[in-house]
């Protein structure tokens, strides 16, 4: 299992007054690091909530003073020696998490936690570790464990039916924005009722990710994907396809795609070959494992669906929209040709439509 190095572990109980329905804290628990279950949570909450779908956000830059953001910078310098207890008693005291439902729970508990884990090009000469803030809202039922000094007491409470909300901050990410004076990067992961607006207003979030973009994003993640698993070019397409007829059919319906439904998509057209290590959710894991920001749920567009099938270009002779499973293989020639010792692309087709041909004609002979 990957190493995961807790740096800094903070539950937070908030109580809902019976009368006023209004929440508040009184105290902010620091977890001792030693703490065996301390550990395991955090093996436990990385696993979990890193491979969830997400719905990407930007704090606006330069952070608005008394925010998460802005409390995170000077506890990210060391010259001002504010360790972790300290900041989130800063981000309690100056931004406390503004609770708007009744619904919940007579208790929740809001944990920070701080922790670095291994990254899987890491190397014992040359070891990498990626850095991360977790912020996670969680009903404090009987599964969640806490003790009297507010440290868990065992794993189970990483269960999703009792996550609220949750957001991630990669800090290197975090730290470089600031550096470049850019805005910042927080990924928000769908609990209970979605990520609302609460939590977000609690980040000091916006331009949660539109769906342009996350579409982008999750087109290059399936084209990378497919080029790891090392497939055949038959295997490649007819992945492409069953995906860009599961997108058309939920674009019929009117229903956004989900994530976890083009992974079972790519897992069901592959399975057959028992030499791929294929698994239902090995497309959601590998867009998660390599931070591709993409929404739980989006729209494809026919223009977006279509660069599935098809490759467009301008040229010199036009614009061409070309098929890309008609073009030249290694062992078989194809409708296209492309060589590209000299970027010379030849397209051969025979043209059925009569005053196609009758233009072509008429054309030709000037």
């Amino acid at each position: 299992m990957t190493k995961i190095v807790v740096l800094g572990g903070i539950s937070v109980p908030y109580q809902q007054d019976n009368q006023t329905k209004k929440w508040s804290f009184n105290k902010v628990y620091e977890w001792n690091l030693g703490n065996h279950y301390v550990q395991e949570f955090a093996k436990e909450a990385d696993l979990k909530v890193r491979r969830r779908s997400k719905n990407h956000g930007k704090i606006g830059y330069p952070p608005k003073i008394k925010s998460l953001a802005s409390s995170l910078v000077i506890h990210l310098k060391p010259r001002n020696n504010i360790d972790f207890k300290k900041l989130v008693e800063t981000i309690q005291k100056t931004n406390s998490l503004v609770l708007k439902s009744s619904r919940a729970q007579s208790k929740l508990v809001l944990i920070f936690l701080k922790y670095k884990k291994e990254h899987e090009d890491s190397t014992s000469t040359t070891p990498i570790f990626i850095e991360n803030l977790l912020v996670m809202l969680l009903k404090d039922k009987s599964a969640l464990m806490f003790g009297n000094d507010g440290e868990p007491l065992g794993t189970e409470i990483i269960d999703f039916d009792d996550v609220m909300q949750a957001a991630l901050i990669n800090i290197a990410e975090f730290s470089n924005s600031i550096s470049k004076k850019e805005d910042i990067d927080v990924s928000f992961i769908n609990g209970v009722g979605g990520t609302t607006d609460y939590f977000i207003d609690f980040f000091d979030a916006e331009d949660v990710i539109k769906n342009k973009e996350s579409v982008s994003n999750v087109l290059t993640a399936l084209n990378n994907f497919l080029l790891t698993k090392k497939l055949t070019r038959k295997q490649r397409e007819l992945c492409e396809k069953n995906v860009k007829s599961h997108i058309e059919r939920n674009e019929r319906n009117k229903i956004s795609t989900k994530l976890q439904d083009l992974s079972s998509v790519i897992y069901n057209t592959l399975r057959i070959d028992k030499n791929l290590k294929i698994k239902k959710d090995s497309f959601e894991d590998f867009v998660q494992d390599n931070n591709y920001k993409v929404n739980e749920e989006f729209s494809v567009s026919k223009k977006e669906r279509e660069t599935l099938e098809f490759i467009t270009m301008d040229t010199d002779v036009g614009n061409l929209k070309l098929k890309k499973s008609l073009f030249s293989k290694k062992s078989k020639v194809g409708n296209i040709v492309f060589n590209p010792q000299n970027n010379e692309l030849i397209v051969k087709t025979k043209i059925n439509d009569a005053d196609i041909i009758a233009e072509l004609i008429k054309i030709q002979n000037g």
